[in-house]
């Protein structure tokens, strides 16, 4: 009962840490776990170790479930004093082949050295493997924290693209405007200018006609004075 007991300690004890452990990496990953999932952890574990015993239990491998302990009846033969007279009379019938297959079970549990360096170096692993994750994880945080400053940047970049486009369009539009009204002004200008080319030719013909009109009158001016005095002087002679 003393070695029980003891196995008993040293394995709540293993159990304590796997959980602590389990509870270390789901937070460094980025994870909060509840009391639930901390049952559920400590529960396959216990049934784990529960099960390392008995040679119908769980293989090693990746879970893909949790785990539930074995049965009462399967931990029964693992308690001493249940039934000591029927386990002599079970000895006493027990085969050549079975007492080596008992004595390899024994030579198996007799070595602790080899699960322990076993243990050791599936600790050192999995420390180096938690190391790992984290350098994974900051350089993943960094390249976060990069890729979204590129994108703000991109996305001011963007803003300001968007900006200028929308003024230009809006001076292209101006500019149109101001073409469209100078074109306008320009043909007024053109037209008045046609206009003002025709009035200046009908009073050039104009005045050429009042110049040759007062030529004539001149001259019938002239003409007229020249008979008034010819008959002034006719008229003093007589």
């Amino acid at each position: 009962m003393a070695d029980l007991r003891g196995s008993l300690d040293a394995r709540g004890e293993a159990l304590s840490r796997l959980s602590n452990l389990a509870t270390v990496l789901l937070r460094e990953a980025g994870h909060n776990p509840t009391p639930d999932t901390i049952h559920r952890i400590t529960t396959t574990l216990e049934a784990l170790s529960a099960h390392a015993t008995p040679s119908d239990g769980p293989t090693p491998g990746r879970l893909t479930q949790d785990v539930d302990p074995p049965g009462f009846a399967s931990l029964a033969s693992l308690i001493p004093g249940t039934d000591t007279t029927k386990r002599n009379e079970e000895l006493t019938r027990v085969t050549p082949s079975q007492k080596s297959g008992s004595a390899a079970a024994k030579t198996r549990q007799a070595t602790p050295t080899g699960n322990a360096q076993k243990v050791s170096e599936d600790e050192e692993t999995r420390r180096d493997r938690i190391a790992a994750a984290k350098v994974s994880l900051q350089e993943a945080r960094r390249s976060l924290t990069e890729t979204q400053r590129r994108a703000q940047r991109s996305e001011a970049a963007q803003k300001k693209a968007h900006a200028e486009a929308k003024e230009a369009d809006a001076e292209a539009r101006q500019a149109e405007k101001h073409l469209r009204d100078a074109e306008q002004r320009f043909n007024n200008a053109s037209a008045a200018s046609q206009d003002a080319a025709h009035r200046a030719e009908r009073i050039s013909a104009e005045a050429k006609e009042a110049a040759q009109g007062v030529d004539d009158a001149e001259r019938n001016i002239e003409k007229a004075s020249k008979e008034l005095k010819l008959l002034l002087q006719e008229s003093g002679a007589r």
